[in-house]
């Protein structure tokens, strides 16, 4: 069943929502908010309550779904012949026109339950061209009784056309202490023994998106970022072999994409950087790993390799701004590290 607790730091989004008269909700809906922040749940418990049969009040005056009738058995089941998620298929990096019109198809359908239709498009920014030059006239016209909700990190990700037929509403992330309290409850209702300082630096790490700190505990990706670092050490301070540590950084990973890692990797660069221009930790994102940091800080000062910092931040920027994923993952890794050794050499 949804959740119906809304997060402390989306009340006031939902407060600003039309939702006890739902007829006065906007059909064209762009939503935005980082990664990471509880985006998910917020969404379902809309998506819910706009379906709901039977809505009911909060004492806090907030509109929420009753739970109780058959749209929310239905919609918590995923089961909701009204409700339609667009997804990209598996292996594409854009959401094609082909999906845009045969959800176009459905939308015009009637609905089943009587009570209004969901489309929800979960990233509006991998909306190709002509898959939103197709979906531009039903985001201004929509069928009566029917809600389209859109999903970006950031707004300016999404084409203009897009944005211009859409009421825009943020979904703000988490302060800290916000983050830390949902998160220490969060690890106390799972039984996990984790104390504050620990939950401190996973905040840190995570630049305050509690779901992201959850799924660090929940995954190896702590292992792997700790396997980037420890590659950078090798690299850096034992003249150890770029594409050895490619390997074994592969062996790690076996299948999974490399995306983890080179996030990672992207980040303690913008670290290092931010030691060699600010001089201190304050702004260090990576602060479990300052000291390891400063050292490549110090080292990259002493010869004078600025250029070649700058350089692996431009393409680590570049790679996140792909649309295609490269062919071949490892011999961009191999590239990354082999110019993080140049980094790190006396010329």
């Amino acid at each position: 069943m949804t959740n119906q607790t809304i997060l402390s730091w989306f009340k006031p989004t939902w407060q600003q929502l039309p939702l006890i008269d739902k007829a006065n909700f906007p059909q064209s809906v762009l939503l935005t908010g980082k990664q990471g922040i509880g985006r998910n749940q917020f969404i379902s418990q809309l998506i819910q309550l706009l379906l709901c049969q039977s809505v009911k009040t909060s004492e806090e005056g907030q509109a929420l779904a009753c739970g109780q009738c058959q749209s929310c058995h239905l919609f918590t089941s995923n089961n909701h012949a009204d409700f339609y998620q667009l997804k990209r298929l598996e292996n594409k990096q854009t959401l094609g026109v082909d999906q845009v019109r045969s959800v176009i198809d459905w939308v015009e359908l009637t609905t089943t339950l009587n009570h209004g239709k969901v489309l929800f498009i979960a990233e509006a920014e991998k909306l190709s061209i002509s898959a939103s030059n197709a979906i531009l006239k039903t985001l201004e016209e929509p069928p009566e009784n029917t809600t389209i909700i859109l999903l970006s990190e950031y707004e300016k990700q999404v084409l203009p056309t897009i944005r211009s037929r859409c009421v825009h509403y943020l979904l703000p992330s988490p302060d800290t202490h916000q983050a830390r309290e949902f998160l220490t409850n969060w690890y106390t209702n799972a039984k996990i023994e984790i104390d504050s300082t620990q939950i401190d630096v996973l905040l840190k790490i995570c630049q305050n998106a509690p779901f992201d700190a959850i799924d660090l505990t929940n995954s190896n990706k702590l292992e792997q970022r700790k396997a980037i670092l420890n590659a950078m050490k090798i690299i850096a301070l034992s003249n150890g072999s770029p594409v050895h540590e490619a390997k074994e950084l592969m062996k790690l990973m076996k299948k999974e994409p490399l995306d983890y890692i080179f996030y990672c990797f992207f980040t303690m660069i913008i670290d290092i950087l931010k030691l060699q221009n600010l001089g201190n930790h304050k702004h260090v994102l990576n602060i479990d790993y300052f000291n390891e940091l400063n050292a490549f800080s110090n080292l990259i000062s002493q010869y004078r390799q600025k250029s070649q910092i700058f350089s692996i931040y431009d393409e680590l920027q570049r790679y996140f701004e792909m649309t295609v994923n490269p062919l071949n993952a490892q011999l961009l890794l191999e590239s990354y590290l082999i110019k993080w050794k140049n980094c790190c050499l006396n010329s």
